[in-house]
């Protein structure tokens, strides 16, 4: 992975840098200034600069992020095959630091006057506040976070680093392979990845899942538990991270499971593949619509399960019923979220600590959502359906 930490002059990337490397310790470093010490040559040192941070596939690269190191950059990485960290310090705490390294800023034979870094710090300060860093950064990489940084902040985050570590790993192994799609869903999708988050990923290819299997195997050998379900491998890493693969022949075979992510920008979904591979995607979500947000399909099935649900409890079957009892909250709790319009995953609802309890709350779910093997109390569950048909848009057929 090529990881950016980006920002102005004196705004702490060195010190965050270091808090990195705990977490990825054999990566490399490569910071422009070393580069200007070394060669006292700032042509000389821009050009070995770009070469070595496109040349390592695993390194941390220090820089500001602004002027003709990054465009050269940005020009010639793939489109979302970095991750940038940008350290979003005033400027006000930037240039009250100068003193303090000022013999530092002598020893490095700059372009500009140490007597101008002033000058250049509020200068890339009006580049940041234009969002320029986001915009011409946004093809490169795969998301950028920001760091809030003042004298009063020790840089702590929950960034997920190991997250986009092995990411990028099985992305360069697919890359070298030759397979030619791969794409993101879910919360790494939505560039919504947290440190307590799965990856999405489908892969499009004529391959059998057994085949993608070997291939992993061999890569992993004891770094990773492999599991095949269906067409998905269950990639289990030694770090406790989990990476569910889809092995697709197509992007309609999953079209599901994307859209059902909510995902805001198409393009930053896509890890291995061209603007043909972003067209027939955007195509194909034009023209889907997900059989799981139509009240008629949810309620012919929640019918059924109501029905199997008197059928047990009359037969006196009390795990058929506590099954049965389950199955009907669940739909319950769905056509809820569709009316509420939380459509984002319905298999299993999201945001439980907060849409989905004030759901629960609202509708009053929780009277009926323990199980009581109790006639009085199935009944009131079952004539919890009637209030919620005629609370919807729906006409019963």
């Amino acid at each position: 992975m090529k990881l950016f930490v980006l920002g102005n002059i004196n705004a702490g990337k060195s010190t965050y840098i270091k808090k990195i490397f705990s977490k990825l310790p054999d990566y490399k470093y490569i910071a422009i200034d070393e580069y200007r010490i070394k060669y006292n040559d700032e042509q000389k040192a821009r050009n070995c600069f770009i070469k070595d941070v496109l040349k390592y596939p695993n390194c941390i690269v220090e820089f500001t992020g602004f002027g003709d190191i990054a465009q050269n950059l940005q020009n010639k990485l793939p489109n979302n095959s970095c991750l940038i960290i940008f350290i979003n310090t005033p400027k006000e705490v930037c240039i009250n630091r100068i003193n303090d390294k000022i013999d530092y800023f002598k020893s490095i034979p700059y372009p500009e006057n140490v007597d101008k870094i002033g000058n250049t710090i509020n200068m890339l300060d009006i580049y940041i506040q234009q969002d320029k860093l986001y915009e011409n950064w946004n093809n490169a990489a795969i998301n950028i976070y920001s760091v809030c940084n003042n004298d009063n902040n020790d840089l702590s985050d929950d960034i997920p680093y190991l997250h986009y570590h092995n990411l990028f790993e099985l992305i360069n192994l697919f890359r070298q392979n030759k397979y030619k799609s791969l794409i993101s869903f879910g919360s790494l999708g939505r560039q919504e990845l947290t440190i307590n988050s799965d990856m999405d990923l489908m892969l499009v290819t004529s391959r059998k899942v057994s085949y993608i299997k070997e291939l992993l195997e061999n890569f992993y050998q004891t770094n990773a538990v492999i599991k095949i379900l269906g067409n998905k491998l269950i990639i289990t890493m030694k770090n406790n991270i989990q990476i569910e693969l889809y092995v697709v022949k197509n992007f309609i075979q999953n079209i599901k499971n994307y859209h059902g992510s909510q995902i805001k920008n198409t393009a930053k979904t896509i890890l291995l593949g061209n603007k043909n591979l972003l067209e027939t995607i955007n195509n194909a979500l034009s023209v889907y619509q997900n059989t799981e947000y139509l009240y008629d399909n949810i309620i012919i099935k929640l019918e059924n399960y109501i029905n199997l649900y008197k059928k047990m409890f009359n037969q006196k079957d009390i795990f058929g019923c506590y099954f049965y009892h389950s199955l009907v909250i669940f739909e319950y709790m769905r056509i809820l979220c569709i009316k509420e319009n939380i459509t984002e995953y319905l298999y299993c609802p999201k945001n439980v600590n907060e849409n989905t309890n004030t759901i629960v709350k609202k509708y009053k779910l929780y009277e009926i959502m323990p199980f009581n093997y109790d006639k009085d109390y199935i009944e009131k569950v079952i004539s919890y359906y009637h209030n919620l048909i005629n609370s919807i848009p729906y006409k019963v057929k």
